[in-house]
């Protein structure tokens, strides 16, 4: 019965809507649980976390030791609060993604730095541009036909 009782609580509580219980007494679902008894909860409210792709992350919860009637003004808060844990969430998110976009433009600039470093050396570099494409077997231009351009490049 309590594996019943604990699915029941768990789909009410990955719902999208809030759940409110003036008396958890009065809902043997919560009433029963280890958990409800532990805590010494008399009311109850969660608020759902919603995602902007709509899953429920979890809930912003509210206990009462005592059975109490909770008002609009009290739901209002505790939505408001549990707005305020998902931008928390949310901005954490973003965070570790900017985070995560550092890194990676940190590593490829290295790589850039890494390759300009190998091909430039204190005289520069020798660039040709031939008119064909590189065969990779034939030295030294690769059978590809004649300049059409050449210069030297140098780093700053």
């Amino acid at each position: 019965i309590e594996a019943f009782y604990r699915r029941g609580l768990l789909n009410a509580i990955a719902s999208p809507q809030p759940m409110v219980v003036d008396d958890v007494a009065a809902v043997p679902e919560l009433r029963d649980l280890d958990s409800t008894r532990l805590l010494g909860a008399g009311a109850y409210v969660g608020i759902p976390l919603v995602t902007d792709s709509g899953d429920v992350i979890g809930n912003f919860c509210a206990v009462d030791s005592q059975p109490r009637h909770w008002t609009p003004l009290d739901l209002e808060v505790l939505t408001e609060l549990a707005e305020s844990a998902l931008r928390e969430v949310r901005l954490r998110g973003a965070v570790h993604r900017a985070e995560r976009s550092a890194a990676a433009a940190r590593r490829a600039t290295r790589s850039r730095e890494d390759v300009l470093a190998a091909i430039f050396d204190s005289d520069g570099t020798a660039i040709v541009v031939h008119s064909g494409p590189d065969d990779y077997r034939t030295d030294p231009s690769g059978n590809s036909g004649g300049r059409v351009a050449c210069g030297v490049v140098s780093a700053r």
